[in-house]
């Protein structure tokens, strides 16, 4: 089930890269932003305020977790700039 999930998710993000790949860093962000706070705003009812919060922290955890996973990957394919 987790290896199917993993499928899943790096082939999502492959295709979201895709489509985000050449649009600059300030729409990508904006565009990766748009997309998560109406992931949060779909959580709705008694208590979602509460719940967007705690998802909030937790995303953001992993977020910071992935980036270690995929700076060296992204640095193998682009060097640094200034470092050609």
């Amino acid at each position: 089930m987790l290896d199917e999930q993993a499928t899943r998710v790096r082939e999502l993000t492959r295709r979201c890269g895709g489509v985000l790949h050449g649009h600059g860093p300030i729409v990508q962000g904006a565009v990766l932003a748009d997309l998560l706070a109406m992931w949060l705003a779909g959580h709705v009812g008694s208590g979602a305020a509460e719940l967007r919060e705690h998802l909030l922290a937790d995303h953001m955890k992993l977020v910071r977790k992935l980036i270690e996973v995929n700076e060296p990957a992204i640095l193998e394919r682009v060097p640094p700039k200034g470092s050609a």
